[in-house]
């Protein structure tokens, strides 16, 4: 048996005579404050010197709440608030993205858990690294990569065509569809 009505849903009930008991389930998102169950009794109490039952108080509830945010590396988060059926923005850092979405933002929902006790976030898919690939190889140089930049060294009596030093660096860059490349390599020159 099931009814709703403001307070949840009665689940069951042994009358509606004194002593007797309605179990009701808590509106959806909510629990009751003090015992955090989603379930509780009232009950039918006789009125002191009269033939009159009244149903125990309604408990208190709370609107239950996700963390603060989700359990995501490498990202950023964007929310008004943490509770039930509020959403989240997770934006990915520089250099991360979500590689099922092909993109470096989604939206979260804050729902119940499985056990319904509980809030969680309903995904927090992780946000990985944007992976360059070697840069290009260049006669009479050799290169270093750091981060995301290659540090091109021309070997002696050559230096960077253009350039009065031996060494320069270049980037590797991703596009609107997070596909890498790296910008063009430099060329080593005999110093003559």
């Amino acid at each position: 048996m099931t009814r709703d009505n403001s307070n949840g849903t009665v689940v069951s009930m042994t009358g509606l005579g004194v002593n007797d008991t309605v179990i009701y389930k808590c509106p959806i998102g909510f629990r009751v404050i003090d015992i955090g169950s989603i379930y509780y009794n009232l009950t039918c109490i006789r009125v002191p010197n009269t033939t009159i039952g009244v149903w125990s108080d309604y408990p208190q509830f709370e609107v239950m709440k996700c963390n603060d945010s989700p359990n995501v590396n490498n990202a950023n988060f964007s929310t008004d608030n943490n509770i039930f059926g509020s959403i989240m923005e997770i934006i990915c850092i520089d250099w991360y993205w979500i590689p099922e979405l092909a993109s470096n933002t989604v939206n979260t929902t804050c729902v119940m858990d499985q056990s319904g006790l509980f809030a969680t976030w309903c995904w927090t898919p992780p946000c990985q690294e944007i992976i360059c690939p070697e840069p290009p190889t260049i006669p009479m140089g050799t290169y270093v990569i750091q981060e995301n930049k290659a540090i091109y060294t021309c070997e002696t009596n050559y230096k960077i065509k253009g350039k009065s030093s031996n060494t320069t660096e270049i980037s590797c860059i991703y596009d609107e569809n997070f596909r890498t490349s790296w910008l063009a390599a430099p060329i080593c020159q005999g110093q003559f």
